[in-house]
């Protein structure tokens, strides 16, 4: 009966599942051209959700067996008749894979600071950006982050990622002392340990985040016993959360500028796809008109991204304007979509 110490939890998963592993692997669900990704993707779906909804039903008890219902008993017969007449889940040990959860960790970290990155700085998600850095001490982290580059890439929209261990090549720290922690213990020694941290810089504050102290003033200090003021150098692009650190090249070139134009009609399409109805697997015939040079250059050059991304199986272009419009960063365009009949 204490769901203040459950539901919590579950809503973190929930977030993992629908925010992250479905959105991230949608292509996967009904773009992949390899039919056994595609299998993986959902037998993996499937068996998350079918497990979640017994470990929900003590909770949840009628919207969970709704979900059994639909999800086994229309598959499987021989299932138990209500999902509350099986077993509950058990942990499979064998199935944890700590390095593989540490590297997921740090990239979703990274995707969190890169997006509060492109949000303090007005900066689209769908604008591609030139580059992307990351910042850590641990070696093997930044190798481990490295494998899952790719990922990073298409989540922040960058073109490319770099990996630096030097955090001073991007900001400067700050050290002092943290008075509510210190005046328990050492009020009279505040002071001295206040003029010994202005000398601090990344050498201590790195040993102190690996958890280790150090003796100031008499006092084996740790990493709760002072305030870090991290600053971004002049020009950089900073974002950190300690022990983590992201840098992103915000500059932008008439290349970068034109895909950001063909991100934002594919996107304008999108929502018109859902507005007209359609089925995500849908495919549609899409005629598009424009007296702007950048868009016209951006719908070209990017034809073929669009054109998978919106399930397109042709494109015209128009010599007059059409029903529906948007407006791409000010830019305008008008399109029409319509569902295409495609042979079995």
């Amino acid at each position: 009966y204490r769901l203040y110490n459950v539901v919590p939890r579950l809503i973190g998963f929930i977030d993992d599942l629908t925010n992250w592993y479905v959105r991230s692997s949608r292509r996967r669900f009904w773009k992949s051209d390899d039919d056994g990704d595609k299998r993986s993707a959902f037998s993996t779906l499937y068996e998350v959700l079918v497990t979640f909804a017994k470990l929900l039903a003590p909770c949840m008890p009628f919207i969970t067996e709704e979900v059994y219902q639909r999800l086994v008993r229309s598959v499987d017969e021989a299932a138990p008749e209500s999902i509350h007449w099986n077993d509950y889940p058990e942990v499979n040990e064998s199935l944890i894979d700590s390095a593989l959860e540490t590297q997921m960790d740090i990239i979703r970290r990274s995707c969190s600071l890169g997006r509060k990155l492109r949000e303090d700085h007005k900066l689209k998600v769908r604008q591609p950006l030139a580059g992307l850095t990351i910042v850590h001490r641990d070696e093997e982290i930044r190798a481990a982050v490295s494998d899952g580059s790719s990922r990073l890439m298409e989540e922040l929209n960058v073109k490319v990622v770099h990996f630096d261990s030097d955090e001073s090549n991007f900001t400067s720290v700050s050290v002092k002392p943290n008075f509510k922690e210190l005046k328990k213990r050492c009020p009279q020694k505040l002071g001295d340990i206040g003029k010994a941290l202005k000398d601090w810089g990344f050498k201590e504050v790195g040993q102190l985040e690996n958890g280790e102290t150090i003796e100031c003033a008499g006092e084996a200090l740790g990493i709760d016993d002072v305030m870090l003021q991290r600053k971004a150098i002049e020009g950089a692009v900073v974002a950190t959360d300690g022990e983590l650190t992201v840098v992103l090249d915000t500059t932008l070139n008439q290349s970068l500028i034109v895909e950001g134009l063909s991100r934002e009609f594919t996107s304008a399409l999108q929502k018109e796809r859902k507005n007209a109805g359609l089925d995500v697997s849908d495919r549609i015939t899409l005629t598009w008109h424009s007296d702007d040079e950048d868009v016209i250059k951006a719908i070209s050059m990017h034809n073929d991204y669009i054109a998978n991304e919106v399930l397109a199986v042709e494109i015209i272009q128009s010599d007059s304007a059409l029903p529906q419009s948007a407006p791409l960063n000010d830019k305008a365009v008008s399109f029409s979509i319509s569902k295409a009949t495609v042979e079995a």
